[in-house]
């Protein structure tokens, strides 16, 4: 990454950081990367908690003086625009879908839920329970 060639694990263990502070390191890392191909996501603003974007953001500010970056205040605003936060968010979960379509649970069931949360998080779909059911049965009935 940035440490002369040491990967963010490398360094971790050469600090004998605790778990949390590797995780931190490792999703900077990873948010830094992402960076480096072009502006955030919206996917990456939904991935990545505000303090990492902000610490990658600060590194490739770093790294290309430059160029304009991303103001904390915009990360923030991008965040709190997004329609849902995290998965629990969903007006909906496994057990709505396994009453609609009367089935039992299995991995249809994830790849389902991964589905609506990526269409509810790029506004295909408003986070709304009626609406997600209309969506949910148009999608599946196409892959039938």
């Amino acid at each position: 990454m940035l440490a002369g060639g040491f990967t963010a694990s490398e360094v971790a263990r050469a600090y004998k950081l605790s778990n949390r502070e590797k995780e931190f390191l490792s999703a900077v890392h990873v948010a830094f990367d992402r960076r480096q191909l072009g502006r955030y996501t919206t996917d990456d603003y939904y991935r990545f908690p505000f303090d990492v974007i902000c610490a990658a953001e600060n590194i490739w500010q770093a790294f290309n003086p430059s160029e304009d970056g991303i103001p904390q205040h915009e990360i923030a605003m991008k965040q709190r625009e997004l329609p849902i936060r995290s998965k629990d968010e969903l007006q909906v979960n496994g057990k709505d879908l396994m009453a609609w379509t009367e089935q039992r649970g299995g991995p249809w069931l994830g790849e389902w839920m991964d589905r609506i949360e990526k269409a509810v998080l790029h506004r295909e779909c408003p986070n709304d329970t009626e609406k997600i059911k209309e969506w949910f049965f148009n999608e599946y009935k196409r892959q039938e």
